[in-house]
C-alpha cells in the first residue's frame, strides 16, 4: 500500500476558521452553485420559448414578403383579361352592325356605332401589361436575408430542443440511471449520461432540498466526474439531513479520507469509528477506518483493523494477501 504526498502545511481556510464555519461555507457554496444551475436551465426554457416566437414572427413577414408581389401580378393579369374581353366585344358587335347594315341600311347605323364606342371604347384604360414593373431588389434581398434567419434560427432552436429533450428523456430514465451508477460493473455510465443525471439530480434538488437520497446520488455523480468538492458537498449535506444512517455515513467517510485536508481525514475517523461501534464487524467501514488510519500514521490502529478483517475473510479470499502485505507495510512504518 502507497502512501499519498501530503502537503501538511496549515491551509489559510482551516488555520482561521473553526470546522463548522468552514462547512457552513462550503454548503453555502454549494447552494449557490445550485441555484445558478436552476437559473440556468430557467433561461434557456425563456430564451427557447422567445426563439420560438421569433421564427414564428420571421416566418409570417417572409410569407407576406413574398406573397404581395405575386398577388399584385395576378390582380394585373385580371385587369388585363377584362379589357381584353371588352375589346372583343366591341369588334363582334361592330361585325354585327356591318351586317345588318348590309342586308338592309340602318337609319340610326351611325348612332348605334357612336353609342357602343361611348359604353365600351371609353371603359378601356390604357394598355398595360402583366409586367408593369419589376420586384424592387430590397424585397429580394430582405427575403433572402429572413430566410437565412429561419434556417439558423431553426437550427440552434432545434438543437435547444435536443437538448430540452435529452433532459426529460434523462428524468424518465432517471431510476435506471441510478441503477447503473450504483452497479457500474454491469454497464458504467459514459461521461455525457453521467452530466446529464448530475443536471437531472440538481433540478430535483431545486424542488425537494431536503432529500438526502438525491444528495447522496449527487455525492456519488462528484466522485465519479472526479469533482471532490462537489461530492464532500453533497455528502455532507446528506449526512446532516441523515446523520443516523450508516449508509450515508460511510459515503461522507469514504469521500473525505481522499482529501488531502488533515481536518477531513480526522472527521472520516469519527464518522467510521461511531458505525463501528454499532457493527464492529462492518468490512467496508473497517476497510475505510484503516485507510484512513494509515493515511494519519496511527499505524496501530490501520493495523488492529486490517487484522479484525483477515478475522473475517475466508482464507482463500484474495483479499487476504492484500491485507497481509498492507499489516506488513504499517508494521514497518511504526517501526521507523
Amino acid at each position: 500500500m502507497r502512501r499519498r504526498r501530503r502537503d501538511h502545511s496549515p491551509r489559510p481556510d482551516a488555520a482561521c476558521r473553526p470546522d463548522g464555519a468552514r462547512a457552513a461555507a462550503a454548503g453555502a457554496d454549494f447552494t449557490a452553485d445550485r441555484r445558478r444551475t436552476g437559473r440556468r436551465i430557467v433561461r434557456r426554457e425563456v430564451a427557447m420559448t422567445l426563439l420560438m416566437l421569433l421564427m414564428l414572427v420571421l416566418l409570417l413577414a417572409a410569407v407576406c414578403l413574398f406573397c404581395g408581389p405575386l398577388w399584385w401580378w395576378t390582380s394585373a393579369r385580371r385587369t388585363v383579361s377584362r379589357d381584353a374581353v371588352n375589346q372583343a366585344f366591341y369588334r363582334q358587335r361592330l361585325q354585327e352592325l356591318a351586317c345588318e347594315d348590309a342586308s338592309g341600311p340602318l337609319d340610326d347605323g351611325p348612332s348605334l356605332v357612336a353609342e357602343l364606342q361611348y359604353n365600351l371604347l371609353d371603359d378601356i384604360p390604357p394598355p398595360r401589361t402583366a409586367a408593369a414593373r419589376p420586384v424592387p431588389a430590397w424585397a429580394l434581398y430582405a427575403g433572402i436575408a429572413l430566410l437565412l434567419a429561419i434556417t439558423l434560427g431553426s437550427y440552434f432552436s432545434l438543437r435547444g430542443f435536443g437538448q430540452l429533450r435529452d433532459w426529460h428523456r434523462v428524468m424518465d430514465n432517471l431510476p435506471a440511471l441510478r441503477e447503473r451508477l450504483l452497479n457500474e460493473e454491469r454497464r458504467p455510465l459514459s461521461e455525457e449520461e453521467i452530466a446529464r443525471l448530475a443536471l437531472a439530480v440538481r433540478t430535483g434538488l431545486q424542488r425537494d432540498p431536503a432529500n438526502a437520497g438525491q444528495w447522496m446520488l449527487l455525492g456519488r455523480i462528484g466522485a465519479a466526474q472526479g469533482n471532490a468538492a462537489m461530492a464532500i458537498q453533497a455528502w455532507e449535506r446528506a449526512w446532516r439531513l441523515d446523520a443516523n444512517n450508516p449508509e450515508v455515513a460511510l459515503g461522507y467517510a469514504a469521500v473525505l479520507t481522499q482529501s488531502s485536508d488533515p481536518d477531513d481525514n480526522r472527521l472520516a475517523a469519527q464518522l467510521l469509528a461511531s458505525v463501528l461501534r454499532v457493527d464492529h464487524t462492518h468490512l467496508r467501514a473497517l476497510s475505510l477506518f484503516a485507510f484512513n488510519a494509515f493515511e494519519l500514521r496511527r499505524y496501530e490502529q490501520a493495523i488492529g483493523a486490517w487484522q479484525m478483517m483477515l478475522r473475517l475473510l475466508p482464507p482463500d479470499d484474495p483479499r487476504v494477501a492484500v491485507l497481509t502485505r498492507s499489516i506488513a507495510q504499517a508494521k514497518v512504518e511504526a517501526a521507523k
